[in-house]
């Protein structure tokens, strides 16, 4: 499972938002982060950018999204 890509949102031209399942210290996480890729390079690189939650809180994150997509008009919800 460690570095498997589960889904990724295209954010422009050179940019994806990745969010990978990872495995460190046998604690299984998911790493929310934006990718870019250089200019003249094929592969993506991360950034600094984005936010490791541990498996364990998941549901009470996509239970804050939930909660939140009321907040945005439908017409914005992909």
């Amino acid at each position: 499972m460690n570095g498997q890509k589960v889904y990724k949102i295209e954010r422009g031209e050179n940019e994806e938002i990745r969010l990978t399942l990872k495995e460190y210290k046998n604690k299984k996480y998911l790493d929310i982060r934006i990718f870019f890729q250089p200019q003249d390079e094929k592969e993506m690189r991360p950034t600094k950018k984005g936010i490791t939650i541990s498996i364990d809180q998941i549901g009470k994150v996509a239970k804050g999204l939930k909660h939140l997509m009321q907040f945005i008009p439908e017409e914005m919800v992909l």
